[in-house]
């Protein structure tokens, strides 16, 4: 996904969110009270920074907030949430970090809540591009609030099973974390689920830098290409992800079939949504690199709504490494 370039306004710095953080240009800082709130859900904490507006004598949604515009709760400086794991917010993964929070209210019952990558920008500067994550929730009837408040409240701690290594006969059982990030002002109230995955993914690749011996290292760089184009995944990016993809190049991938069909694939999941804040985990990958063929496995790529594992083939041609091949283990289509 590209950066967005702003020329017109002037930037304020602002660090990975700490509680009483100091926002360093003071034009930008709202004049209601800010308020920081931080709660532990299992093993890791959830802060939230916000400005606390209150209810006056004006109609607040649809009139003091309107209704198909973007609000970012005080009037200059941006709310923050700052996730120390992986969560899935309504069933959709969100990498770890510090997000943007914005409302988007269509009507009295439908608005849209965004999670942005931009965390320094005011709400006049927003752009769509920056979006990770956008939920639509329906708001509750709740008891009069007169200053807005954030929080977390029912957390709650579970187990569930999993199948050992894919051996199912041999399984684990393990904690399972919940929550719910409430937002109540005047007589409405939106609840949000979270469920802690236990991962420490981010967006990007994880671990981010990795050595690799010098037969491997020119290998590697066609498949880590490929994987980065796949992150930063846009309109233009199918070349890219597709570069150094031989002309014989198959996958297994939802029907299977060749490059074309791949990236028309790709293309659907694409436009879908699908490949919104894609995360990929290199902590299992193992790799081997033999005279002109090589292989890449155990490559944990991360989607909004679940995981698949890449394993790359590839073969010097020419003297010219190409990737003959992206299987998905268990996936429809089979060996290839």
């Amino acid at each position: 996904m590209n950066f967005i370039q702003y020329s017109f306004y002037i930037f304020f710095s602002l660090s990975i969110f700490i509680p009483n953080g100091i926002f360093a240009n003071p034009s930008l800082k709202s004049k209601l009270p800010r308020v920081e709130v931080s709660e532990t859900v299992g093993n890791s904490t959830i802060s939230i920074s916000y400005s606390q507006p209150t209810v006056n004598w004006k109609k607040t949604w649809g009139k003091r907030v309107p209704f198909k515009k973007n609000w970012t709760i005080g009037d200059k400086e941006k709310t923050l949430i700052t996730f120390e794991e992986d969560v899935t917010i309504n069933n959709i993964r969100l990498g770890a970090g510090t997000y943007g929070f914005y409302v988007y209210p269509v009507n009295n019952n439908d608005w849209q809540i965004i999670f942005s990558k931009d965390i320094n920008s005011t709400v006049d500067q927003y752009d769509k591009v920056d979006d990770m994550l956008r939920v639509s929730v329906v708001p509750q009837e709740a008891s009069l609030q007169k200053d807005l408040k954030m929080g977390i409240e029912n957390i709650e701690e579970s187990t569930k099973e999993i199948c050992r290594g894919g051996d199912c006969d041999n399984k684990k059982i393990i904690p399972v974390f919940s929550a719910d990030l409430y937002l109540k002002w005047e007589t409405r109230k939106i609840l949000l689920n979270l469920k802690m995955t236990g991962e420490l993914r981010g967006n990007g690749f994880y671990p981010k830098n990795l050595t690799f011996p010098e037969k491997v290292a020119p290998v590697w760089k066609i498949v880590k290409s490929s994987l980065t184009a796949l992150v930063e995944i846009d309109d233009a990016g199918f070349t890219e992800h597709t570069r150094y993809f031989s002309d014989d190049f198959l996958s297994n991938i939802v029907d299977g079939g060749g490059k074309a069909a791949y990236i028309h694939n790709i293309g659907h999941f694409y436009r879908a949504g699908g490949t919104e804040g894609i995360t990929v985990n290199l902590e299992n990958m193992d790799y081997a690199v033999e005279g002109n063929n090589a292989t890449f496995n155990n490559i944990f790529v991360f989607f909004q709504h679940g995981a698949l594992i890449y394993n790359f083939e590839l073969k010097k041609k020419n003297g010219v490494w190409q990737v003959t091949k992206i299987r998905i283990p268990d996936q429809q289509g089979g060996e290839i």
